[in-house]
């Protein structure tokens, strides 16, 4: 008879190599955002930043970032300062702190 209903019998589903599909596919959304990001060296706005390259808006990238748990690492080794003039007194600061008196 026909039947709109198909049954496949469960020793014919090879399920040794599968991962559970909902943490399979939300691995790859972090990876693939993670991928993304690093290749727009973090910017998220603009026409050359991550929510662009990924077609959704920055308020919607932000939102996914944080449910998949994915931030920013912290920078390791010397930075620069993007903070203009007050990231350039820290960083005048800083070398003046390194910095020996000669004598006069």
């Amino acid at each position: 008879s026909h039947s709109p209903v198909v049954v496949i019998e469960s020793q014919l589903i090879d399920t040794s190599d599968t991962a559970p599909p909902s943490s399979s596919l939300i691995d790859t959304e972090r990876q693939h955002i993670l991928r993304v990001l690093e290749s727009a060296h973090w910017r998220i706005y603009g026409p050359h930043g991550a929510a662009a390259h990924l077609g959704m808006k920055p308020s919607t990238l932000r939102s996914r970032m944080k449910k998949l748990g994915v931030s920013r690492p912290l920078p390791t080794g010397p930075t620069r300062s993007t903070n203009g003039a007050n990231g350039t007194a820290r960083s005048l600061k800083c070398l003046a702190d390194h910095v020996t008196p000669s004598e006069p």
